[in-house]
């Protein structure tokens, strides 16, 4: 998802990264979206990284998501949907640094503790496990909470895409 030139807001004010979605399917209150390739990612350089284009694990298909159709939406559609700029930073500190910081508190306090290479490495390495349990588990708490859930914003314009700039 990418931010769009107008600022739209969620209800405690804070600012909403914007993308736009297609409606796939619906089922008792939600509606599944998939999200649409834009046409900055047919020139992107990491194109072949990030699977957007492959059809591979991280195809559109795979990058499926829920939001609450309170909205009446139909399949077929296109939306633009937000998840709060606050929500990612987080959701970006959960993934990266819960599980660095376990790995390189784990890493130096075994160094200081036995100045042995593989006794550092083997608890690099668990340090690295327990980082990302406690990511997970914190990620799922926030999942619970509804706070990763995209949120409707509008319907999208016919030609509308949205912008990479």
């Amino acid at each position: 998802m990418v931010q769009a030139a107008e600022h739209h807001r969620d209800p405690s004010g804070r600012t909403l990264v914007e993308g736009i979605a297609r409606v796939v399917s619906l089922s008792e209150g939600f509606a599944l979206l998939e999200p649409e390739v834009s046409s900055g990612c047919k020139g992107c350089v990491s194109a072949g990284l990030c699977g957007a284009m492959s059809g591979g694990k991280g195809s559109l298909a795979a990058r499926r998501f829920t939001i609450v159709n309170d909205q009446g939406l139909l399949v077929g559609e296109r939306v633009v949907v937000g998840v709060s700029e606050t929500t990612l930073v987080r959701a970006s500190w959960v993934a990266y640094a819960i599980p660095l910081f376990g790995m390189l508190s784990a890493s130096v306090t075994a160094d200081l503790w036995g100045k042995n290479d593989g006794l550092t490495a083997l608890a690099a390495v668990a340090g690295l496990g327990v980082g990302l349990l406690v990511a997970r588990s914190r990620a799922g708490r926030m999942a619970e909470k509804g706070e990763l859930m995209p949120r409707y914003i509008r319907h999208a314009a016919p030609a509308e895409q949205c912008h990479t700039e």
